[in-house]
């Protein structure tokens, strides 16, 4: 899960070899302008995956600024 600092959950990951699935909730298909929070935290683990915990312990260690 892709959840805030405070434990909401904003979305699911599912991984499988090189593919990622990402599922944002509360977003249709403009999910920077309906979720801008969770689509960062998804761009963030896309472009420097280094950078994030593994996304199915459901946190990322990125502080809300939204």
């Amino acid at each position: 899960a892709i959840r805030e600092d405070n434990g909401n959950i904003l979305g699911f990951v599912k991984k499988y070899k090189d593919f990622s699935f990402y599922w944002i909730l509360n977003a249709g298909h403009m999910v920077p302008s309906d979720a801008p929070y969770a689509s960062r935290v998804m761009l963030n683990a896309i472009t420097h995956p280094e950078k994030l915990h593994d996304w199915r312990s459901g946190c990322c260690d990125r502080k809300r600024s939204d």
